[in-house]
């Protein structure tokens, strides 16, 4: 069955961790390993990620749902991220 197509989801990305001790989060550090500035943390991108399994099946994904995701580029402090599912009849 082929997956049907959902409306992306758009979020502006806010990096939460540029004083983390992990400094591929700060921009200087960042750069210096040829990233655009610093990442925007990767639980706070599938956070805006799970926006779309949450706002389809709500409280029960939460507590039974599981998801397989994959970032295909790195997000950046201030950047729109754009989250694409299809739902099919394993899910979304």
């Amino acid at each position: 069955m082929t997956a049907a197509a959902l409306a992306p989801y758009r979020v502006s990305a806010y990096n939460t961790a540029h004083d983390s001790e992990n400094k591929i989060h700060d921009d200087a550090t960042a750069r210096r390993f040829g990233f655009g500035g610093g990442l925007v943390p990767g639980v706070d991108v599938y956070g805006y990620i799970t926006h779309m399994p949450v706002a389809r099946w709500g409280r029960a994904w939460l507590e039974r749902g599981t998801a397989e995701c994959r970032f295909f580029k790195p997000v950046y402090d201030g950047e729109t991220a754009t989250v694409i599912a299809g739902e099919d009849a394993a899910g979304l």
